[in-house]
């Protein structure tokens, strides 16, 4: 039996939303912290969550696990990363 979706549409985008949920999280929570690999779906994660952060002049933490078999471009652009966000991560 094939079973069907409907998809409906909401009233914001992606980016929209995820940047309600982020706010919503800093406005509840007195730590944060961002789980960070270095691969592209987590460095968004890591800007929306910064850009927000300095809006709010808040800072949150970042969790970077070293397995020593990372690719040496990934552990550059997590250094990069941490140079540029240094003034909201703790």
């Amino acid at each position: 039996m094939a079973v069907s979706f409907i998809k409906l549409p909401l009233p914001e985008s992606v980016l929209q939303a995820s940047q309600q949920r982020i706010e919503w999280v800093m406005e509840n929570f007195s730590r944060i912290c961002v789980s960070f690999s270095g691969g592209k779906d987590s460095t968004v994660l890591f800007h929306l969550v910064a850009n927000i952060a300095r809006r709010k002049k808040r800072n949150f933490s970042v969790l970077f696990i070293d397995w020593e078999a990372q690719y040496q471009y990934t552990i550059q652009h997590v250094q990069r990363m941490k140079e540029m966000y240094q003034d909201v991560t703790e």
